[in-house]
């Protein structure tokens, strides 16, 4: 007799993994990550390209780096992406980020 799987169950073995909680966590993390990424990147590519001054003066920099510039509530963030601002689509990446490990809690308690 041959413990050779068959195709039934090489084919339901994938299909059976997909649902598994660790499988699911691990593409929240990696694809979460992503995402931060990309909107990070997107965010300061927008305000270097809105303000390309940043690259030749030191103070201009400065100003935009400092505190005073960043949005500090919710509704400051999202009327800055709405205006398509580079430091709010920035910011809303650094928030992504940060419900990472809240929602890999999340789906674990699930």
């Amino acid at each position: 007799m041959s413990m050779q799987p068959t195709l039934e169950t090489r084919v339901s073995a994938p299909t059976a993994l997909a649902g598994s909680p660790e499988l699911l966590i691990s593409h929240l993390l990696r694809y979460g990550v992503l995402a931060s990424l990309v909107l990070v990147v997107c965010g300061m590519g927008l305000m270097f390209f809105h303000h390309p001054d940043y690259f030749s003066s030191v103070e201009a920099l400065q100003r935009v780096t400092g505190p005073v510039h960043t949005p500090h509530r919710l509704s400051d963030v999202m009327e800055g992406v709405l205006a398509t601002r580079g430091r709010a689509i920035a910011m809303v990446g650094l928030l992504v980020m940060m419900g990472i490990p809240v929602a890999r809690v999340a789906l674990s308690l699930l």
